[in-house]
């Protein structure tokens, strides 16, 4: 395979370090732009990684009715080290991933029609050495059946995992494939899966542990509609569980991301539907029992989109979507969770137009990227990269200019690059290329922003006496003094005087006491007020409290604390605890022994508004009854819990 000559444009010749300095702003370092020799074709990237050697970037480049799959590897001081071209076939190639390899070196997955046949879909796997070298490639196929791949990625043992839709031409045969080919490129094994009651449509995304279990993210038919599904599979091609998203009948849901993180506990980011679409993360066990689920709509009731999932080493998930605020407008929210479910921040960024997430990268320090595309100020879409803190604050936005177009992929490189890779139309009418792009942490100014409002928070009960607090921080390279305002509602609007804020730092600041008022809703505002600040996009968050009538107990009404107290069950007797729900609401209910672990699930699934009902029979998971003793019923509405005492008397 011939290389092709590379044409770079560098605008500065300069690398970032991981040196961490006060930080108002992101602004680009560097650009290099691939374009092949020839003219008329177009670039696509669609994937970027980094290990110690430099970065690599992904994509697909078009010409003259071919498609090639495009490999470009770069070095640590961003200059071109090897770029190669895949085109196994006819016709168009496209990528379907690409991975690290543990021995050094990329593998890539591309998929296309079998020669001779367009009927049938065949992929194709190559990988590439350090230095650019071939080590090996190879085409995977069946002789009457269909294989289109959708997602790979290479286990810690350096086998690569293929995944996608298995099907006949000649009939309705389609199944989900899982593939394993060894570190020489030859193929292990192929599993096919298609139960019975369900229609597999495909495989779209796997990842792998470190004790080599495999975990596909699929979407099945289900009563003329798609489940998103979770499998996980031993290393010998072995099912061994499989769960849905849990949802109710009339719901559609589909697979984003998914990632392993600690304990062996596996993420799945999901697109579902019910009436608008939202954005969904839910956690398994290892051993594939529910954990949580958590649901995240937009504030008005619009529209939210998944779109990129990560874990930090401490098992905490970040989830970034598209959330719909106003009538047409896009803008970009980021939750994170703790491994446990529980809420740490919302990171949401309203911009003045249209603001769209791709990708997402984290920081070891906490603070994290995420890249997409955002129209500026002349109405023209531009490569974007936003910065937060480890607080969720927003540090900046940068749009890069010259050009439009997008960052599908972010990542930041073991030698503290941040770096995007981006498709960019440098000016009307031109045929878009393919990017990589180094951004710096930039500027001294006087910044300040609130990264969280405290308190309150979620639902309160109705007369509580709340002490407001929001949490600041400080992105200047001066001390800074300033007035921060809190508003709640139409009837609470408190000021506060900051005084020598240090550059860097995160305080909480105390407001004056606010009851809170009737039933309803009430929009929460922090917003800080310093002067000459650059980023006023930071400046100020929103949340939205409900006020609830305090306590529930039998029969109560759900959200809101459990009252004090517990429930003696004679012999024979059942727990029964009545609930209701103003809205639909995603409820989770399990009874735990006195040591915390779980005795059985009673739910695990989306809840219409109206009265419902829980009920134990004193058995556990395997239909065993339980001893006497003492128990807790524990049951949370969109992840807010509640926990009644049980004491069973023989």
């Amino acid at each position: 395979m011939n290389r092709h000559s590379v044409f770079f444009l560098a605008l500065a010749a300069l690398l970032l370090t991981g040196q961490r300095t006060a930080i108002a702003g992101v602004d680009t370092l560097w650009t290099r732009v691939y374009d092949p020799s020839g003219p008329g074709g177009t670039g696509y990237p669609t994937q970027l990684l980094a290990d110690t050697s430099g970065a690599y970037v992904f994509g697909y480049y078009t010409a003259n009715a071919q498609g090639d799959i495009v490999t470009v590897k770069y070095t640590n001081t961003a200059e071109l080290a090897w770029a190669e071209h895949f085109h196994p076939r006819e016709g168009v190639t496209h990528l379907r991933g690409a991975a690290l390899h543990p021995s050094g070196g990329v593998v890539v997955c591309g998929e296309g029609l079998r020669e001779g046949n367009g009927r049938y879909h065949d992929f194709d796997l190559v990988r590439y050495a350090n230095d650019g070298t071939i080590e090996w490639q190879n085409t995977y196929c069946r002789d009457t059946f269909s294989l289109t791949a959708l997602g790979m990625t290479v286990d810690p043992a350096g086998n690569t995992l293929v995944t996608g839709g298995y099907s006949s031409y000649l009939g309705p045969d389609d199944a989900l494939f899982l593939a394993k080919v060894d570190p020489d490129g030859d193929e292990a094994w192929m599993q096919v899966w298609s139960p019975d009651t369900l229609k597999p449509e495909a495989g779209y995304m796997l990842t792998t542990d470190s004790a080599g279990y495999i975990y596909v993210g699929a979407s099945v038919h289900q009563l003329h509609r798609n489940v998103a599904c979770l499998l996980k599979f031993n290393s010998s091609g072995q099912l061994l569980w499989h769960q849905y998203f849990p949802s109710p009948d009339t719901e559609t849901s589909t697979p984003e991301a998914v990632a392993v993180g600690r304990d062996g506990d596996v993420t799945m980011l999901v697109q579902a539907r019910y009436g608008d679409p939202y954005m969904a993360t839910c956690t398994w066990s290892a051993s594939g029992a529910p954990r949580w689920v958590r649901e995240f709509h937009s504030p008005d009731g619009r529209m939210s989109n998944s779109r990129a999932l990560a874990l930090d080493s401490a098992g905490n998930i970040h989830a970034t979507g598209a959330v719909r605020l106003g009538p047409t407008n896009d803008d970009v929210v980021t939750v994170k969770y703790t491994p446990d479910g529980d809420t740490v921040f919302t990171a949401l960024y309203v911009g003045e137009d249209y603001d769209d997430p791709y990708a997402l990268a984290l920081w070891s320090d906490g603070t994290f990227y995420v890249g997409g595309d955002g129209k500026d100020t002349l109405g023209e879409y531009r490569v974007m990269m936003l910065c937060f803190d480890a607080y969720g604050g927003l540090v900046g936005k940068h749009l890069l200019l010259p050009g439009t177009g997008a960052a599908p992929a972010v990542t930041v490189s073991p030698a503290g690059q941040v770096l995007a890779a981006a498709e960019i139309r440098p000016t009307p009418g031109a045929q878009k290329e393919i990017y990589l792009i180094g951004y710096t942490l930039t500027g001294e100014a006087h910044d300040v922003g609130c990264t969280r409002i405290v308190a309150p928070a979620g639902r309160v009960d109705t007369g509580l006496v709340v002490t407001p607090v929001c949490s600041l921080a400080s992105y200047s390279t001066f001390d800074e003094s300033y007035p921060v305002r809190l508003r709640i509602g139409g009837n609470y609007n408190e000021t506060v005087q900051v005084e020598n804020h240090h550059p860097g730092a995160h305080i909480e600041v105390r407001f004056p006491s606010w009851t809170v008022g009737p039933p309803g809703s009430y929009a929460v505002t922090c917003s800080t007020e310093c002067a000459d600040d650059p980023h006023p996009e930071n400046d100020a968050r929103r949340a939205v409290v409900t006020s609830t009538p305090p306590g529930i107990g039998e029969g109560g009404t759900v959200p809101g604390p459990v009252r004090p107290g517990r429930t003696i069950l004679p012999r024979g007797g059942a727990a029964r605890l009545g609930y209701s729900l103003g809205r639909a609401s995603f409820v989770e209910a399990s009874v735990l022994d006195a040591a915390g672990r779980t005795v059985c699930v009673l739910t695990h699934a989306r809840q219409g508004a109206g009265a419902h009902e829980l009920v134990w029979n004193r058995q556990d998971s395997s239909g065993r009854a339980v001893g006497r003793g003492v128990y807790y019923l524990r049951l949370a509405i969109d992840g807010r819990p509640a926990v009644r005492k049980l004491v069973l008397v023989e």
